[in-house]
């Protein structure tokens, strides 16, 4: 093989892997409920906390599995799933939402059982979901972006 061919076979590779990161990028497209529902899935989680049990571990049961049949469901459609926490551009916006929960979590824990207003934890699980909503809308397009670079 000339250098000419290896360049023009390296070229054609290159080209290749863009077209399919740009082809990633277009299925990876959410409809927009899908960022309400992983929007409410973290209100669920940060709400449930501040009762007493058994209300938290039912709360957590019910989105891990909400997650699992969302990750079955997109693997069986899309033959794969996107974990959240990954290198790159994503990796960012995933460390400011992680902070943004963990504080909401422990202010539903701190309302529920140091001020004995349960309610008021719900109250932050229910900020949570277009906190959430906007977490996911901003990660989707993180990646997308990430996708469509020349990187």
């Amino acid at each position: 093989m000339t250098e000419a061919e290896n360049q023009r076979s390296a070229a054609e590779a290159l080209e290749s892997v863009r077209q399919g990161r740009s082809r990633l990028a277009a299925e990876s497209s959410l409809p927009w409920w899908r960022h309400w529902l992983i929007g409410l899935l973290f209100g669920v989680l940060v709400g449930a906390q501040g009762y007493p049990l058994p209300i938290p571990t039912f709360g957590s049961a019910a989105v891990v599995i909400a997650i699992a049949i969302i990750a079955r469901s997109d693997r069986r459609r899309h033959g794969f799933f996107i974990n959240g926490v990954r290198r790159g551009p994503t990796l960012p916006v995933s460390i400011a939402f992680l902070v943004i929960a963990l504080a909401a979590v422990f202010g539903a824990v701190y309302c529920g059982h140091d001020l004995h207003r349960p309610e008021l934890g719900a109250l932050l699980g229910l900020l949570m979901v277009p906190v959430g909503a906007l977490y996911s809308l901003a990660w989707r397009r993180a990646y997308q972006r990430e996708l469509r670079s020349d990187r």
